[in-house]
């Protein structure tokens, strides 16, 4: 049905938020998508999720590049089975990446992950945001890098050296790459 290949990389912290971070942009996408301010991991946020940023020295960059065969990516007909098909692919590859990412996180005091795009925890469409209720599970939500205004794209092209792929018509992209980071505390580095 598909494979998987993990890609990782380094860069100092200072540096990624000073050539990969312009927060109006992105931010100004993100206005434009559903989640905006129905889901916890999404903004807006009543701060900058990222804190403090001295107390981190490196961002440590993790991909996963999604592979479908062909039968897969040949398989949807319309644009609704293509964004099904998508979405049920990636929540499935998400789900063991959020877990590796919240691993690295906890492996040091004061790291923080970064998860690919919106929290899946509890499903499209019910997160508690959306009731005005806290959010169910605190202690596995974060945002992405690019709810937090980093380009995703140049950050998987220029660092990774993996540019993003999009659908042709009814066909699913040779790849589809999940981006997500851990930022690790000074005190703990260790690329």
């Amino acid at each position: 049905m598909y494979k998987t290949e993990t890609i990782t990389g380094y860069i100092p912290v200072a540096e990624y938020i000073g050539h990969y971070r312009d927060t109006s942009r992105f931010i100004a996408c993100c206005k434009t998508c559903g989640n905006y301010g129905h889901v916890w991991s999404c903004p807006p946020y009543s701060s900058d999720p990222l804190g403090d940023l001295s107390r981190f020295g490196t961002a440590h960059i993790v991909a996963v590049k999604v592979i479908p065969d062909d039968t897969v990516r040949h398989k949807p007909h319309d644009a609704e089975s293509m964004a099904e098909i998508s979405m049920s692919l990636l929540a499935e590859v998400r789900r063991d990446f959020d877990s590796h990412l919240l691993d690295m996180e906890r492996d040091h005091s004061d790291n923080l992950a970064f998860m690919p795009g919106s929290c899946i925890i509890c499903g499209r469409g019910k997160c508690a945001r959306r009731s005005g209720m806290p959010c169910l599970h605190p202690e596995k939500v974060r945002p992405s890098l690019e709810a937090c205004g980093f380009d995703v794209n140049r950050t998987a092209s220029e660092l990774l050296g993996i540019p993003l792929k999009w659908s042709e018509g009814n066909v699913l992209p040779e790849y589809f790459l999940l981006v997500g980071a851990v930022f690790l505390n000074r005190q703990n580095e260790q690329p």
